[in-house]
């Protein structure tokens, strides 16, 4: 030992060159090899504190003296260690010089432990804990250093030593799931301590073996069971084989230890013991070797499904590895038969679950439930790792619907089974240790006051994955909570109802007998059940079960979409369907792997589904087979959003379907998909249609929906639409502000009313469980949970209900997570998507007028700026592709509001002028002064008069422009947005400009405001009331609202524009007439930059739009 002492684990030498690569970096910080702990021999001497006596440990000495290897007594270690007279005095005092240590009794080696560490008293204190020759010497090893004041520093990956890596920079994989196994990132120890580091290495094979077969005799000798002679060699060699073939594979797999075996050995236990209920009693239709198997090997098959087998994506390897090493007495297995058995019994399960219609029981499904099932029963952590559309949710719901135990109905096996009671907790980025620690404690506390063994309660953390972005690591508590029941190095709190008697009564049987601290623990542990798209790191993966869920393959698919299939007609209509399953399954892979080039996952399992769901409804609501029609709008409604990927042409090149002539056509142009998906208000066959995602450029998805009335369904209207647009102000960012705005999404809920949500990133994660539409029904009325964290309401849903999230297309690439968006009908929605041919034509005249605009001549140079350089992003402020669309779209809606159908060329024309001078407001002087040497010369002095007619060369010539052009009574307020790239004004300038103003229209009042001014919403909001409710006797009133920076502002000023419109509507609702004349100026300073600002300027609706410098 004091050798061992005396060397060091760490490399001294840490000096890492920048030209070394990283696998040479790391070599340097590696364990040496040939100085780890399970690579050598530990034979021990211990000289006890009485003075007079010693324990040899792992000690072998020949007869002639020579020390031998414990493990290989072939292998002399040192010859001549002992003089033969002095061995053969110590073997006749019954000193035992070869003494096989784990042949000993437990309470034997515990004395041998006792003994060099001086307690007279011995004492098992831990019934579960099991005691090898390897763990004792490390024990001891430990205690020696610790008798010499000699540090103790654990291995480096357990140190704690790091910082916190996103998964969004991390590229290892599980198949393929995202793999996170560098969460806490290893950080160098400190010179000082290098040689503190004792390394205590991983278990060889044969030291795991003797450990696992101790785990194994020790389940044997406590359970009731009847093992015939020989079986714990056959149980522990198929468990030891299965360890080794896991640590064999390259991906997440590999990470187990022998936590695994203890789990093993408890659910091979717990099958035994409800043998009755997973055997059918009529055998007629199984195989007779399925007969054969008794119900030992059966019982362990089922443990090795859910302990290693569901780890693995592709199980057949497995399967064919480890029945190799089946043995009599137990049954001798093909491969095939586990499968067989494993799928037998995960349907028996699924079999006696409340399933809705329409579900189909697919691979996914059953593997789901049984695993929950399983490890709810057995209070074992359990980690669902899949992909969205995986049926992991749907599992969850499942489950604690069906487990009520005996209050399930007559005949159900699940009479004789646990109630369970499922908490659930939403991870977000927000996610809080405490949290976590919150809804563990509220679970021990309900299943305490439960009581009984007939109960048990079972937290849920779902997205957990997502709690692995945020900066606070809230995660790290689940280690000790797995595996101790505590948070930390205290147990969780007991609650108030817990009284003084009972602990003192526990106190009293646990000085009785130790085991009823195991019973005790037992009984406080609850459930928990993880729900993840990718792998957390293996730390705390290794504290529970995983299960991963990988991609499905065709036949898993095809399996699923005829599951769905199945309903009540069936017919020639829904045989055209099913007939070509296999090709429409084949086509959404092909999909699948074209998405990828994309960078970002948009469709997934969730689309496949609500694919084959709506053309069965519309084959059969239409009463049609499946044609290329159908199948064209079912594929945009659940395959669109994303440019670039043409879902229908992969579908139909697959499918192949001839076009076919109805009169009952559903509309496939954009604004009919939306609102086929708003009409469907009833519970049909395929279901309530999803809820909107609608992609989108500078918000104008929701001018969109508010100046199209043909798009909303006769029951609709945008007027009876709410709109939450969610504050960008500093203060709003944090909890409390998430929580406001879910109460207010919840009134929605529950009265039926139609919501459209914008810029809410932070809360769209508490709406999974609503976005899933996964109902729990009582008295014909559907809940749902809503929440942040452990608050969490039941809610009601209105049948009518229908929510609308509207995002900017390159925020869903950068920060909507997958299971969002997989959750969602999607569907890009700009002005050019709603254009009418006759609109489109006119849009794509001004494109080409704007890019005439900047081109100059080339062969002209101006100054240093080369010729051609300049873009349309130069002349235009805020100029991006859907800018002409945008600007058609509500040129269109202003002159001929009521007016449908084509209008003739001298109507377009007009459009087209009014565009053009539309856009010009938004020319910087420069590029206007331009324009007679660009290739719109010819009109250079139309252009140049139309643009200072506008009067834009000052603000206050502007201003003076809007007062005189203001009607009374017209609408009660002007809205402008105005860029300038010129400095804001000061305190002074206002003066100024009012002075200005009130000279040349009459008295105006002119306040100004800053935007950054403002800490909340409400303040804001406050302000703008104050000044519209504000009584000045003046006819004329200007309100200046600054803004710097307004590229890195655009959220901010496009929530107080959407804000001041709010509060201007309700102001013009509570006034009967308008005495005064409003105008609200939103004066925003940009920068110059090359090729254009980042900023988009162009509102539309009520907003006018100029640059003014």
């Amino acid at each position: 030992m004091s050798r061992d002492f005396a060397t060091p684990s760490l490399r001294q030498h840490s000096i890492i060159n920048s030209e070394d690569d990283e696998d040479n970096a790391l070599a340097k910080f590696e364990i040496c090899e040939r100085r780890r702990w399970e690579n050598s021999s530990h034979p021990y001497i211990f000289f006890h504190p009485d003075g007079h006596t010693m324990t040899f440990l792992g000690f072998h000495v020949s007869n002639e003296g020579d020390l031998l290897d414990s493990d290989d007594p072939s292998i002399v270690l040192e010859e001549q260690i002992m003089h033969p007279e002095l061995f053969q005095i110590l073997t006749a005092n019954r000193v035992n010089l070869s003494e096989k240590i784990d042949e000993l009794h437990k309470m034997e080696k515990i004395m041998k432990v006792a003994g060099v560490m001086g307690i007279k008293w011995v004492l098992d204190p831990d019934h579960e804990y099991v005691l090898t020759l390897d763990n004792m010497r490390k024990i001891l090893a430990i205690h020696m250093r610790f008798r010499c004041d000699i540090p103790v520093v654990h291995k480096l990956r357990t140190a704690g030593l790091g910082f916190f890596t996103k998964s969004s920079n991390t590229f290892d994989r599980l198949g393929d799931i995202p793999l996170r196994e560098l969460v806490y990132r290893v950080m160098e120890l400190p010179a000082s301590m290098r040689p503190y580091v004792w390394d205590f290495g991983q278990l060889s094979d044969e030291i795991e073996r003797s450990y696992t077969r101790e785990i194994v005799s020790k389940h044997v000798s406590s359970s009731s069971i009847r093992f015939p002679d020989g079986s714990i060699d056959v149980i522990s060699e198929v468990l030891a084989g299965s360890q080794h073939f896991m640590r064999s594979r390259k991906d997440e797999c590999s990470f187990v230890s022998l936590r695994d075996v203890e789990r093993a050995m408890r659910v091979m236990i717990w099958f035994y013991s409800k043998i009755k209920y997973f055997r059918p009693e009529d055998t007629e239709d199984l195989e007779p070797e399925l007969i054969s198997i008794d119900d030992i090997t059966y019982s362990l098959i089922l443990s090795l499904a859910v302990c290693y087998r569901a780890r693995l994506k592709k199980r057949e390897k497995f399967d064919k590895y480890i029945v190799r090493l089946f043995k009599r007495p137990l049954t001798e297995l093909k491969s095939e038969l586990i499968h067989e058995e494993v799928d037998r019994c995960q349907n028996l399960i699924l079999n006696q679950m409340d399933i809705g219609v329409n579900i189909a029981k697919n691979t996914a499904l059953k593997e789901n439930v049984f695993m929950m099932f399983v490890c709810i029963e057995l209070k074992i952590p359990l980690f669902v790792i899949g992909k969205p559309g995986s049926s992991k949710s749907l599992a969850k719901s499942i489950i604690s619907n069906s487990m009520q135990g005996s209050r399930s109905p007559d005949g159900s096996i699940l009479q004789h089974f646990k109630q369970v009671q499922i908490m659930s907790f939403q991870c977000s980025q927000l996610s809080t240790a405490d949290g976590i620690i919150g809804v563990f404690k509220s679970c021990r506390n309900l299943q305490r006051k439960t009581g009984g063994n007939k109960f048990v309660a079972c937290v849920v953390l779902d997205e957990v994955g997502l709690a692995e972005d945020s900066p606070l690591l809230p995660l790290k508590v689940l280690h000790p909570l797995l595996e101790d029941n505590s948070y930390g190095s205290e147990e969780l709190e007991n609650d108030p109802y817990e009284s003084d008697n009972m602990e003192t009564e526990m106190n009293v049987l646990r000085e009785m007998d130790p085991a009823t601290e195991e019973v005790d623990e037992m009984k406080d542990r609850v459930a928990f059940i993880g729900i993840s798209n990718w792998s957390l790191d293996p730390a705390k993966m290794n504290r529970g079960i995983m299960l991963s869920r990988g991609d499905p393959d065709l036949g898993e698919l095809v399996e699923s979409a005829r599951g769905i299939c199945k309903t009540n007609t069936v017919g020639p209509i829904t045989n055209s369907i099913e007939k070509r399953i296999r090709c429409l399954a084949a086509a959404y892979l092909h999909l699948i792997d074209a998405q990828v080039s994309h960078g970002r996952e948009y469709f997934g399992l969730r689309d496949f589904y609500c694919l084959i769901k709506m053309l069965v409804f519309l084959c059969c609501n239409l009463s049609t087979a499946l044609n290329r029609t159908i199948l064209y709008h079912a594929v945009k409604r659940n395959f669109g959003g994303v440019s670039g990927i043409d879902a229908f042409e992969v579908f139909q090149r697959f499918v192949k379907l001839p076009k076919e002539d109805n009169e009952n056509v559903p509309d496939s142009s954009p604004i009919g998909l939306i609102r086929a998906n708003l009409e469907n208000l009833s519970r049909s066959f395929h279901g309530e249609t999803r809820y909107l995602l609608l992609l989108t450029e500078n918000y104008a998805a929701l001018n969109i929906l508010s100046r199209s009335p043909d798009m909303w369904p006769s029951q609709l209207s945008f007027n009876n639409i709410r709109v939450i647009f969610g504050s960008s102000f500093p203060c709003e960012q944090e909890y409390s502000a998430v929580c406001l705005n879910i109460n207010r999404i919840k009134d929605c809920m529950e009265t039926g009313k139609t919501i459209i949500l914008l810029n809410l990133e932070n809360l769209y994660e508490s709406l999974y469980d609503a976005l899933n539409q996964y109902y729990m029904e009582m008295n014909n009325q559907r809940y749902v949970d809503l929440g942040l964290g452990t608050h969490r309401m039941k809610c009601r849903v209105h049948d009518e209900f229908k929510l609308i999230v509207v995002a900017d297309k390159e925020t869903v690439q950068e920060r909507f997570p997958t299971p969002l968006i997989n959750r969602l009908e999607k569907h890009f929605l700009a002005m050019s998507t709603v254009l009418s041919e006759e609109g489109t034509v006119i849009s794509d005249q001004l494109s080409v007028w704007a890019k005439n605009f900047a081109t100059l001549d080339k062969n002209l140079s101006i100054g240093f700026q080369k010729v051609g350089d300049f873009s349309e992003g130069d002349c235009f402020i805020g100029y991006h592709n859907d800018t002409p669309s945008s600007i058609v779209f509500h040129v269109i809606k202003e002159m001929y509001p009521d007016l449908e159908g084509k209008r003739d060329s001298k109507d377009r024309s007009a459009v087209l002028e009014r565009s053009q001078t539309t856009l010009l407001k938004m020319a910087t002087t420069d590029a206007v002064l331009r324009v007679k040497n660009s290739q719109l010369a010819s009109l250079s002095q139309q252009i140049t008069s139309v643009y200072f007619n506008l009067q834009l060369g000052t603000l206050g010539q502007y201003l003076r422009h809007v007062l005189e052009g203001i009607c009374e009574g017209n609408t009660g307020a002007h809205l402008t947005l105005a860029t300038t790239h010129s400095r804001l004004l000061t305190e002074r300038d206002v003066e100024q400009l009012e002075l200005y103003l009130s000279s040349e229209t009459g008295c105006v009042s002119v306040s100004s405001l800053s935007l950054q001014q403002f800490q909340t919403e409400q303040q804001y909001s406050r302000e703008i009331q104050d000044f519209l409710m504000r009584d000045t006797g003046l006819k004329k009133r200007i309100l200046l609202v600054q803004c710097e920076r307004g590229a890195d502002n655009a959220k901010l000023i496009a929530c107080a524009r959407h804000k001041t419109v709010d509060e201007l509507k309700e102001w013009r609702e509570e006034k009967t007439e308008f005495h005064c004349e409003i105008c609200l100026i939103f004066l925003i300073q940009l920068c110059r930059e090359a090729h254009g600002s980042k900023f988009v300027s162009f509102c539309g609706g009520d907003w006018n739009t100029v640059h003014i410098d």
